[in-house]
């Protein structure tokens, strides 16, 4: 927390490697505000944005009998198949809450 109503959020993705998929690590860096919707503090609305930064993904296609390529994942053709690299992850959460 930066005060009583400003945060930082942050977050660290260690990433994943398997023979046909391979995640690199990255880093979650966001901000969040916090608005009290009465003087008795007990109820209040927040807004988050937040992305995670540095991510790159790469896939290797399976071989069937014939050696044709596909993706793993659904079993299409890897021709077919198209993934984005650099994915932009990126999300606005809004919420309330209220103490009873």
């Amino acid at each position: 927390m930066l005060d009583g109503s400003d945060a930082i959020t942050f977050g660290i993705d260690t990433g994943y490697a398997s023979p046909k998929l391979k995640i690199s690590p990255s880093i979650l860096l966001g901000l969040s505000k916090r608005w009290f919707t009465s003087e008795k503090r007990d109820a209040h609305f927040i807004v988050e944005a937040s992305s995670w930064l540095g991510q790159s993904v790469s896939h290797e296609p399976c071989y069937d009998a014939y050696n044709r390529a596909y993706y793993c994942g659904n079993l299409s053709a890897w021709s077919d198949f198209t993934y984005e690299s650099h994915p932009t992850n990126f999300y606005i959460k809004l919420w309330y809450e209220k103490a009873f």
